[in-house]
């Protein structure tokens, strides 16, 4: 993505195989956009199923795409903007999705910068509860979809 977007909510989703199956079986985008948000609103309150990520996430995505200058995090890095965008939602909104064969992938490279990442520092409790989301996504075997400007 290279610029990330004006500073505004966020939100990660996981979605079954049920679940994508809905999403992707409706073809109007309006309709798909309106299956997101009933999917993401059913999930809002749901342990382990969903994650509000405040104004600042980009600063994480910043943080998370220096570190890969370091070596690594392919996976990590797609959870936000740079992942797949999802067909019939390329709006002013950034939407994208993580396939689930890549979620694990994803949670192995969270889970070691986790413990390497300073417990002083800002980031810290929003990368290790997008770390906890991802980990339980990929033990359900879920994709993971970002939703901005909600």
């Amino acid at each position: 993505m290279g610029e990330y977007s004006v500073a505004r909510p966020a939100r990660l989703i996981t979605l079954s195989r049920e679940d994508a199956r809905q999403l992707f079986a409706e073809g109007d985008p309006a309709g798909r956009w309106n299956v997101l948000m009933a999917l993401q609103a059913r999930f809002a309150e749901e342990a382990g199923r969903s994650l509000s990520l405040d104004p600042s996430w980009h600063v994480l995505q910043q943080a998370l795409d220096d570190h890969a200058a370091e070596g690594g995090l392919v996976a990590a890095r797609q959870l936000f903007a740079e992942g797949r965008r999802l067909p019939g939602l390329e709006t002013e909104r950034d939407v994208t999705m993580m396939r689930p064969d890549l979620v694990p992938h994803a949670a192995r490279e969270l889970a070691g910068i986790v413990d390497g990442w300073p417990r002083d520092d800002a980031l810290w409790q929003m990368l290790q509860s997008v770390a906890a989301l991802v980990d339980h996504a990929a033990r359900d075997e879920y994709c993971l979809v970002f939703i901005s400007g909600v």
